[in-house]
């Protein structure tokens, strides 16, 4: 957590937009799907997995 916070006090973004440009570097890598689409996706499985607890 704390190499999060250095980075974000380095670049002067927020932590949404930190994590949300990591990720957007992960994901453009894997194939031509649209981001947002799988964001989309992403928070469904979130949604799913935190109603099982």
């Amino acid at each position: 957590m704390r190499k999060l916070k250095d980075y974000i006090n380095q670049t002067k973004m927020s932590q949404t937009e930190v994590v949300v440009s990591a990720l957007a570097e992960y994901l453009e890598d894997k194939d031509s799907t649209p981001l947002t689409h799988r964001i989309l996706l992403l928070e469904k499985r979130v949604e799913a997995l935190e109603s099982r607890e």
